[in-house]
């Protein structure tokens, strides 16, 4: 687990997430904005990518400069 990248451990962490909380239904997890933030894009288009595979849905914060909005990831 040590070994793995920080986009490989969240895609199992989140896998036992859905698990504990959903099992084959859908759900929504809240991912720490420091987590995700660190990510680099490509990391977070595949977490975003597993988590709707999984009929999961991920929310989390990412800094900017403009106003607060919530929008899916590009």
């Amino acid at each position: 687990f040590a070994e793995l990248s920080d986009g490989q451990r969240w895609t199992m962490a989140l896998d036992v997430a859905i698990e504990a909380l959903a099992g084959d239904k859908r759900c929504l997890i809240v991912i720490p904005k420091r987590a995700f933030g660190e990510l680099q894009p490509k990391a977070r288009k595949a977490i975003d990518a597993h988590l709707r595979k999984r009929g999961a849905v991920g929310i989390t914060a990412l800094a900017t400069d403009e106003e607060l909005s919530a929008e899916p990831l590009p």
